[in-house]
């Protein structure tokens, strides 16, 4: 009886110094150039790569170059993946006077492209203060 609590002592220790490991896994990854990440899936059971690739309009390869994946085969679910990659550039702070197509001739991007990437619901109201993300050329 005593080897039996020992053994059931020592597998439930293993499994949970298991679980940090298991944990690290379902971490949001660092994309390819360090430009961080734009959307995000958690990944359910079930899911394959290329489901994803699909649902998202990109392929296997990229989501793999993406989330660091050195088996495209294998994902966890409950795992966090970058579907999308975050373009590099900076962020802008609307001034007085501004306007997106004073800003959109400034940085070379069409005002519907800027308005898209910044989730602008009215491209005749910008405000003072608003935070814009201006992606590089």
């Amino acid at each position: 009886m005593r080897k039996v609590q020992l053994l059931a002592s020592t597998l439930l220790l293993v499994t949970l110094l298991a679980i940090p490991a298991l944990s690290a896994s379902a971490e949001p990854a660092q994309t390819a150039g360090g430009s961080g990440c734009a959307v995000f899936y958690t990944v359910k059971w079930g899911d394959t790569l290329s489901w994803i690739a699909v649902r998202f309009d990109t392929t296997v390869a990229n989501l793999a170059s993406l989330n660091g994946l050195t088996n495209p085969d294998r994902i966890l679910a409950g795992s966090t993946l970058c579907v999308k990659e975050q373009p590099a550039g900076f962020f802008y702070t609307v001034k007085r006077g501004d306007t997106l197509t004073r800003l959109s001739v400034q940085y070379g991007w069409p005002v519907k492209y800027l308005v898209e990437l910044n989730k602008i619901k009215d491209p005749n109201k910008i405000y003072i203060g608003q935070v814009l993300f201006i992606p590089n050329h």
